[in-house]
Order: structure tokens, then sequence, then C-alpha cells
């Protein structure tokens, strides 16, 4: 972590966590508050619904939809902000409030997130993958990679027990053969 002392016309790029966040800090009308923007590091589109911490205290603040934030009635002194957001990795910086604004400029890099299998029966109660009386079919990991198509009916249309039905120019549906109402 890299302390950012943010003063008129500075700017420098601060290494956190080994990741690029950009501080800058202008003149605007605001004193003893920190202002800024998220976005996201390979496209540099602003991230709505990062979450941006004060650790230590209860204040923060939820990005909006281009990204900036505002984190109002710091004292001055010394900081560290954290910003999270589902899918990037967290950044922490350190951040000297003083009378001047404080306008940073976070970066934040792509962090898939790995979710566990799911298993779909076609059982009236709840039974689990050893108990099912018929056979069951677990799509996960690589194997789902490789199948990933452009919509889930796509995707399962050659799983044993399951049917594509489509109405039209609709988009396609995956239906347990069986439950399909008609």
């Amino acid at each position: 972590m890299r302390k950012l002392h943010l003063r008129t016309t500075l700017t420098f790029l601060a290494l956190s966590l080994g990741l690029p966040a950009l501080a800058v800090s202008q003149d605007t009308d605001h004193e003893q508050e920190i202002e800024g923007f998220v976005r996201a590091a390979d496209s540099g589109e602003p991230l709505a619904g990062a979450t941006v911490t004060v650790v230590g205290t209860a204040n923060f603040a939820t990005t909006h939809g281009d990204g900036s934030f505002h984190l109002p009635g710091l004292p001055l002194g010394e900081y560290t902000i954290q910003v999270e957001r589902l899918g990037y990795r967290s950044v922490n910086l350190e951040v000297v409030v003083t009378q001047d604004i404080h306008l940073v400029e976070v970066e934040l890099y792509p962090a898939p997130v790995t979710l566990s299998a799911i298993v779909v029966t076609g059982s009236i109660t709840p039974r689990s993958e050893e108990d099912a009386l018929r056979p069951v079919n677990v799509l996960s990991g690589e194997d789902l990679q490789r199948r990933l198509a452009g919509t889930v009916a796509a995707t399962l249309e050659s799983e044993a027990g399951l049917a594509v039905t489509s109405m039209g120019p609709a988009t396609a549906r995956p239906v347990i053969r069986g439950l399909s109402g008609d």
C-alpha cells in the first residue's frame, strides 16, 4: 500500500496490493471529504455498485452509474479506503485528508468468481445426488465451459431428460421432459 498525499495538481500512480490506482487532486467546492471514480482497468468503463469504505469507520458509499462516489464528513487525518465489487479484485488505498480536495480515481481488475456445480433432478421431493433413483447429470467446471452457448436452453439441450422449446423468434427455453404443461 502506498500513501497518497493528495494536493492540487498532483497526479501519480500508486500501487496497492499490486494493483494500480490513479489518485488525482483538483480544486472544487468541497472540503474534508473524498470524492472519486471507480473504473474497470481492462476497459476504462465506470463501475456502478462498487462499495467504497473508510476502514475502521461506518463511513461508506456505493458508486453511481457513472462510477462516482462521495465520502463526506471526514476530519483531517490519514485513512485507509477499501474499494470492492463482485467480480473484481478489491483495492486498499491510504489517503491523507487535508484542506485540499481529494479526487481519487481507482481502477479495479477483473477477478472471476468460481461457483460450485448445480445438480438438477426431476424428482418430486428433494434428494441428494447419491439418493436419486434415476440417473443424474452434473454439468460443471471445464465441461460446462466447453458446452457454454448463447442461452441456458442451448447449453443444456444435449442433456438427458431435458428438451428445448421455442415459440417463434423468442428465446428458447429448457423444459424438463414430462413437465412442459402442454
